[in-house]
């Protein structure tokens, strides 16, 4: 009779020991997955920043180039109002006024395309409210 208690003691003892080692081995697998999730959201997370990070920089190359651009003829149309203007060089100036609004409206228009493009990307509108 001792014998076969103790035979019923290593059942239950090989049963507990199976059933551990399937719970250890599906935990493992679930880390794995999660492990294995988390490494493609941080691919994802570094790729946003990354074309982000160009976004930024077509943003800055754009208006920056104009800025510049509307600077120059600004400085210009300052030396020539300070230099006694004639008539044509006031017809000059105001031809210039109408080219530095036009550079400052695209300046205008490629910080609203960049900007609307980002919040595609990134899954907002310019209209959604804020969270």
């Amino acid at each position: 009779m001792v014998d076969e208690h103790r035979h019923c003691g290593d059942s239950t003892d090989g049963t507990a020991f199976s059933s551990m080692f399937m719970l250890a081995a599906l935990l493992g697998a679930a880390l794995r997955r999660f492990t294995h999730h988390l490494q493609r959201q941080r691919q994802a997370i570094a790729q946003m920043r990354l074309q982000m990070l160009k976004s930024a920089e077509e943003l800055h190359d754009a208006v920056s180039g104009t800025l510049s651009n509307v600077d120059l003829m600004l400085q210009y149309r300052s030396h020539t109002l300070l230099s006694a203007p004639t008539t044509a060089d006031v017809e000059q100036i105001l031809e210039l006024d109408e080219d530095i609004r036009t550079r400052l409206d695209q300046a205008s228009q490629d910080v609203a395309q960049i900007v609307n493009m980002l919040f595609e990307q990134y899954g907002e509108t310019a209209d959604s409210p804020a969270s």
